[in-house]
């Protein structure tokens, strides 16, 4: 596979090297009575359905939107299946929205062994980008993400779990599928500066230092300005790295 050499040969063989990241799974196990998963089944005045009382299809969305967009122009993206996240890969890709990536679509593991690397995460999507039709070729012979057919999905150690088409299917492609990892939500912060980085002066301080109460304010709305703004991201699927037809 030819990158372009120089950097672009780093970025390969820094790819080439990502290691499985790991996550933990918590199994619920629930009874059920005898014969209680036949259609209209009673037992002790309970209808029993197809799913334990109170299932919910972890895969179903609450509005139906795998992409929330906020007033203030951000996004947040919802990858509950690996079909989500190929759509959520795509049109970052598409839309060269290198940061939203970056953020969350690419794994905290892969980031972490770009930075090891000391190489920024966005150069993970500078090299996707280049192989942005590659990418849309393997879409295209999975249009249904996991349920496709010709498709299989595998658990890996370290709690991956591996998306490919079977051979036949994968015939002429440079990659075969690719491996996710289900991230826990978390906070993330948007702003200039580190929290520990803004200190909000009191008004006191503020006009003690300007000299009148309305600079003191206008100081006191700056500061506050500079603090990073608390985000949520989504809990969900996220990309590990592309697996290549030869592995």
């Amino acid at each position: 596979m030819n990158t372009g050499g120089g950097r672009s040969a780093v970025l390969a063989g820094a790819a080439a090297a990502l290691v499985l990241a790991g996550c933990m799974y918590e199994e619920t196990v629930y009874w059920r009575p005898a014969l209680s998963s036949a259609p209209g089944a009673i037992s002790g005045g309970e209808t029993f359905s197809e799913k334990p009382k109170g299932y919910r299809d972890p895969t179903q969305l609450d509005d139906g939107k795998i992409r929330v967009e906020s007033e203030d122009g951000s996004a947040v993206l919802v990858a509950r299946t690996a079909r989500h996240l190929m759509a959520h890969i795509y049109s970052t890709l598409r839309e060269d929205e290198r940061d939203l990536f970056v953020e969350q679509v690419l794994c905290e593991q892969t980031r972490k062994e770009f930075r090891e690397r000391d190489m920024s995460p966005g150069e993970a999507f500078d090299y996707l980008k280049s192989r942005e039709q590659d990418i849309a070729a393997l879409f295209a012979r999975m249009p249904m993400g996991e349920f496709s057919p010709g498709v299989m999905s595998t658990p890996r150690p370290g709690g991956v779990t591996r998306v490919t088409l079977n051979k036949a299917a994968a015939d002429g492609l440079l990659w075969r599928g690719f491996d996710m990892v289900w991230e826990g939500g978390r906070m993330v912060s948007e702003g200039e500066l580190e929290p520990e980085q803004v200190t909000v002066p009191t008004l006191e301080e503020a006009v003690a230092e300007t000299g009148s109460v309305n600079a003191g304010l206008e100081l006191i709305r700056q500061a506050k300005a500079k603090k990073p703004t608390p985000r949520f991201i989504q809990s969900g699927w996220k990309l590990r790295w592309f697996v290549k037809t030869v592995d």
